[in-house]
Parts: C-alpha cells; structure tokens; sequence
C-alpha cells in the first residue's frame, strides 16, 4: 500500500461515532493512521479542522446532530444563512466554514486520501443532505406566555396520514426553567415525545388490561422481545457481543414498523427478525439453548457473586460441571460465592409476601431499640411494587432529623446478630465512590426468621442522608425498565438522576461534570413533577414486555413484509443462475481478514464486515 506520512499534515480530525460506516473498528483505524501520516486526532470538536461523518448518514439522523451537537457550540453563526450558500450543500458548507466551523467530510475523505497517497478536497465530500432551511431563525416571539409559564412552540404531527401540522404549545418542566442556558432542540424533541418513555405508559387497568394503544399485534412484539432478551442473556454467558440494542430497539418502540426492522438494523438483526416472523423462533436462540457448555455456564452465573469471566474459568480450567459440584469444592471460591453457593436452593425460591412482613417488622423493631422515634423505614423493591413475592428485601432508612449517618448501621446490624436474625455477612460499606462524596451506608448479608422451617433470605439495609430518601426510594423501587426510561429521559433534558439526586450536569464525551446543585425533592412526586413527568404509583411502575409490547402491527403488514421477502430472495436466485451468484460467492471466500485489510479494501467492504470483531465473526462461524 502507498504511504505518505505529510497527507494530513495541518489536520486536527474529530472522529464522529455515529453512522453505519463510522463503525468503531473503522474509527480505530482511522484514529492510529491519521497520525502516522502527519495529522491529530482530537476530541473537542471545536478544536478541529476537519469533522469526519458517515458517509450516507440518514438525514433523521444527521439533522439532530447537525442542529443541536454542532451548531449550538457555534452561537455567532447568523441566521437564517444568506441565500447565495442555498444553491448546494457544497456552498453551505463553504459558508459554514467561513463562519468559524470546521469542515464537514464524509469519511470517504480519510480512506481515498489513503489509497491515492495525496490530500483529497474537502469539497469533494460534503454530506449531500446538508441544506441551509435546518439553520432555522431563533425565535423571538413570546406572545402569548402566561405569567410565570415558560413554553416554546413545537411543530408535530397530527391525524392518521400524519400530513396536517400544527403548532403545539409544550410547557417547559421546572428542571429547564431554572437553567441558564437556553433550551436545545434535543430537549424540545425530547418533552414532544415524553409519551412514548416507558415511565410514561399508561398504567393496566383494573380488567387487567392496558390503557389506550393497546393492539393485537402485541402479542407478536411481546414474544419477539421475549426471545431477544433470552439471547442476550445466552449471548453474556458465551462473553460475545450483544447484537447493538437489538432489544431496547424493539421494546421502546409503539411500533416497531416492517421498514424499520428491514432498513434500520443491521443484516444479522434483520435476518433473526425474518427467522422469527417464518417460524415463530430464532433459529440462533436454539442453537445456544441446546449448547451444554452455556447451559452449564448460564447456571453457574445464577449464582450470585459469580460472573460469566468466573463461570467460564471454573467450567474451563476446574472442570465444574453444576452448581452442586462447585459446592463441594469451596477453595475454589471467595467467602460471598461460598455464602451464596451455599444458599443458592434458598435463595431461588421466592419471598412470600407474608414472610417479607415478617423481614420488614424485625429490622423496625430493632432499630427501634436502639433509636426510639429517630428514623423511618421504607421497604422498596418488588415488595413495594405490590407483587405477591420477590427475590429479596430491600429496606431504606432515614433520619427524621438532619443528622448524617455515622456507625448506626453498624450497630443495627451487630443487633440483629445478637438475635440470631441475620446468619452472613455479604458487604458493609459505603454505597458510593468518587469525586462527590456521599456519606449513605449500605449492608449486604442474609437473614433467617425463627423457626424450623424457615428459609435463608438475602436483604440489603440502606441508610441515607434525610435530603435524599425521594430519591433513593424511587431508585430501589424500580421495576429495572421504568428507572432506566426515567434516567434517560432526565439525560436528555440535561440532568442526572440517581439514588442520590437530581443534578444538571454537562457531557463530554463519555466524561460527565456537574453544574449546579441536587434539585430539592421531599417525595417521589417532586421529582416526576421537576421533569415535568405525569406521577407513576409503584404498582404501575411494573414496566414487562406484555406492557411495552402493545403496537399496531397487523397480520397484513406480517404478510406483506413475508411477500417482500420471498421476492428478494427470487430475484437473488435468479441472480445466482445467471452467474452473478457464483461471483459474489467467490469474492467473500477471498475477503480477507479486517485487520490485513488495507484502506481502499476497508472501505469497499460491506458494513457488517467492518463493523465484526473477532468474537463477533466467531459467533457467525458458529451459526
């Protein structure tokens, strides 16, 4: 391959990493050879010269990051832009350019530098979809704003063809309310579409029912995302890479439409998806559940205190074949896994309500012997939730007072000892490590009610600060989905929300900074009502796939996409007897290997090669 260490001498290129040929092999790539060949990569976007994007990035897509990613770290640039840059992306570009931004390529302008030695025009590679109507005038107009109401107007959608526009008043929480900085589009998007967040689903009605939108199709879904969660949990015990959001795609969406679960995703995801719209089951799900291997592994990693680095090691190199042979090899194992392989039968089987009473009672009264009237106790979880049993307990605890927590739980905990109610200890330590310190405790172990009968159980003791109950509550009552929607959606407007606060931070690539201070919030109402968010009860937080899975995907649309398929496949059989099939197959047998692969190689090779790694193309030797 020809070299040419001075090709991008002068060039500070921000690697972009969105875009199906952005991949992140492509960007390592790119990232060891611009340096190498006279140029610096960089991760601050206004530092540099060049930005490298996807080539062919969906204009849905690449909008978003055009008007809120880049353009509002350039607040000088005029608008709207002057007429004489409207006659081609490359003019807009050009203009935008003047103004102070770095040049936007496609990534076609790194790899044709490679395979022809020289630097390439940076006006050759524009995006196409660039178009000077999304540098849209600010607005001005603030009539019609009540007293002490912020809002701002919001074009959507309305009507079943989906072609009427209005203009929507959305009103702004109280999160974005206080904010100095002005609110972005992102956030503007993201409070039009609060309905769609899992947090927001309507609760089931009382008929066991859910609330509007609910479809036949739904079954479909549920069952769809019920085999992709089954995958990946088969896929995390074979320590290979989960197919990318394969089903957060699916569970997130009111409707999964035929087009996107064909154009959207990626060849293997589309190909599972056709498997299970034909038989009814993915063909790649059976073949890992018939593995011994990962079965072994799969019950090993039910474990707790055991992961799937562990499990594989012990059914590698120890030879451990179920969880009844690692008991009778404890050397093997640290003193949780021994506690929680000895306990493992007990800890399977669930915690009835009733006993969990029990649970809950016992730690009151003993930290009402030690602390008369000092503290509340709140048990979260499942059992919050009002489900009839749950795997474990978790209790909460706050002072009623502005003390901070100091040896208490220590001394509750040598209480319940003394009595013979907890039986071992997993962890005491504090709940949180890093720059902001918090001074919340946290205590692992499992317990035992009297009597001959009685089960091991795990629990957890949590003992915050009296400014953070609200939230640590909210956080522990779940269900998993619910809080993961509710975090995101606080993401999006800005905000981190934990177990510890409500707090607007700022976002630098991966790194997160805080801005301000935790938002006050007494109750779990408060914090829906700070994000603007319609109050969800714990019991209508059960956030399950039969609930998400509600969608208006009809048998005709089922059929439809099938015809399509069998089309597709005609016209590539026919393609094949004229020889064309022959060809293609000839040239994958000599593709070779991604990393011997030289830049003009790389870039004419099909996406999903690019995107492989090597666990992931071992798995598709397996399949």
């Amino acid at each position: 391959m020809i070299t040419n260490t001075t090709i991008f001498e002068g060039c500070k290129v921000y690697l972009h990493n969105e875009g199906s040929n952005m991949t992140h092999h492509r960007r390592q790539i790119f990232a060891r050879r611009i340096p190498e060949n006279g140029g610096e990569i960089t991760e601050d976007m206004t530092d540099a010269t060049h930005i490298v994007l996807s080539e062919g990035w969906a204009e849905k897509k690449f909008k978003p990051f055009f008007t809120t990613k880049l353009l509002e770290r350039y607040p000088a640039i005029p608008r709207p832009p002057p007429s004489s840059c409207s006659s081609s992306p490359v003019a807009f570009v050009k203009w935008l350019h003047e103004q102070g931004l770095p040049w936007l390529v496609e990534n076609r302008w790194v790899s044709d530098a490679f395979g022809k030695a020289c630097r390439q025009s940076d006006l050759m590679y524009v995006p196409k979809i660039l178009t000077p109507t999304w540098l849209e005038a600010p607005n001005t107009n603030t009539e019609g704003k009540g007293e002490g109401e912020s809002h701002v107007d919001k074009k959507v959608r309305v009507g079943e063809s989906g072609a009427a526009r209005v203009k929507k008043k959305i009103v702004l929480p109280p999160i974005l309310q206080d904010q100095k900085v002005n609110v972005t589009k992102q956030q503007v998007r993201t409070l039009a579409k609060r309905e769609k967040f899992a947090c927001q689903k309507k609760p089931k009605q009382d008929d066991g029912s859910a609330g509007a939108g609910a479809a036949v199709g739904g079954r479909l879904n549920a069952a769809l995302i019920d085999q992709f969660e089954r995958l990946e949990k088969w896929y995390e015990a074979e320590r290979t890479e989960v197919p990318p959001n394969a089903t957060h795609s699916v569970r997130r969406r009111d409707r999964p439409e035929l087009k996107w679960l064909q154009d959207g995703r990626s060849k293997k995801t589309r190909d599972k998806f056709v498997d299970f719209i034909r038989s009814g089951q993915i063909s790649r799900l059976t073949n890992l559940e018939n593995d011994p291997k990962l079965s072994v592994v799969q019950k090993l990693t039910a474990v707790d205190w055991i992961g799937n680095v562990t499990a594989h090691h012990l059914y590698n190199v120890h030879g451990i074949r179920s969880v009844e042979e690692l008991a009778r090899r404890p050397e093997l194992l640290n003193l949780n896994q021994r506690i929680c392989v000895k306990y493992h039968n007990e800890f399977s089987q669930k915690i009835p309500r009733a006993e969990g009473d029990q649970i809950v009672a016992t730690v009151r009264d003993a930290v009402e012997r030690l602390y008369p009237n000092t503290y509340d106790l709140t048990c979260a979880g499942s059992y919050r939730r009002g489900k009839p049993a749950c795997g474990d307990v978790d209790i909460i605890l706050f002072p009623k007072d502005d003390s901070l927590p100091g040896d208490e739980l220590t001394r509750i905990k040598n209480e319940l000892h003394s009595s013979g109610f907890l039986t071992d200890d997993l962890t005491d330590r504090h709940t949180h490590k890093g720059a902001r310190k918090h001074t919340s405790r946290s205590y692992m172990g499992v317990c035992r009610l009297p009597g001959p009968d009685s089960l091991h159980r795990r629990i957890d003791i949590k003992l915050y600060e009296r400014r953070e109950p609200a939230f640590a509550i909210l956080y522990f009552t779940g269900s998993k989905h619910f809080n993961m929607s509710m975090r995101l959606y606080a993401h999006k407007l800005g905000h981190s929300l934990s177990d510890h606060g409500l707090v607007p931070v700022s976002r630098v690539g991966r790194e997160k900074h805080e801005v301000g201070p935790s938002k006050v919030c007494l109750t779990e109402k408060d914090i829906f009502d700070k994000l603007g968010l319609d109050y969800r009860a714990p019991k209508d937080r059960e956030v399950d796939a039969e609930w998400l899975a509600h969608t208006s995907l009809k048998q005709a649309d089922i059929d439809k996409f099938a015809r399509k398929q069998q089309e597709q496949q005609e016209q590539q059989e026919q393609e094949q007897q004229g020889g064309a099939g022959s060809a293609a197959m000839a040239a994958a047998e000599a593709t070779p290997d991604i990393d011997d692969m030289s830049m003009d190689e790389l870039d004419n090779s099909p996406n999903e090669s690019t995107a492989s790694s090597p666990n992931k193309r071992k798995r598709e030797d397996d399949e």
